[in-house]
């Protein structure tokens, strides 16, 4: 079976996202303030990057899904990862990957370097801006690949 998006399925995805992805990022940097390392998260975060200055579509959405799943690993919730994994897989198969990729503007912050803060509203907050900056660029590609 062969998945089309429309701006519907684009926008449940996204409303999900927003309802559980700043959450992670929230209880990540929960564990960064009780002191967890977050080593394991930063090739992760470099990778990610460095995948984005390159600008491959398809090494970006690599990237990021596997940063998506590591903050919901380091969350310590036992359930975010499972969670996690089927989002992820969905948000790399939207189109318009590099448009929707960090960094969306220059001056504002990546939630990876809020969660490493360890201030949790503000990781919840940069996390739920930075899916929603995501959400016009998915649904004009969505649009243009309609037409």
């Amino acid at each position: 079976m062969v998945f089309e998006w429309d701006e519907w399925a684009a926008n449940d995805l996204f409303d999900v996202r927003l309802a559980i992805e700043p959450m992670a990022a929230a209880h990540a940097a929960r564990q960064v303030a009780r002191g967890a390392s977050i080593d394991g998260g930063n090739a992760a975060i470099a990778a990610s990057h460095a995948a984005i200055d390159r600008g491959d579509p398809y090494e970006i959405a690599g990237a990021s899904t596997l940063i998506r799943e590591r903050v919901a690993v380091f969350s310590g919730n036992e359930l975010l990862p499972d969670a996690s994994r089927q989002r992820s897989n969905h948000v790399a198969r939207l189109p318009d990957v590099p448009a929707r990729s960090e960094p969306r503007l220059p001056t504002a912050p990546r939630p990876s370097n809020t969660i490493a803060s360890g201030n949790e509203e503000l990781a919840r907050g940069v996390a739920f801006a930075h899916i929603e900056a995501g959400r016009a660029p998915s649904l004009e590609a969505i649009s243009r690949l309609a037409h």
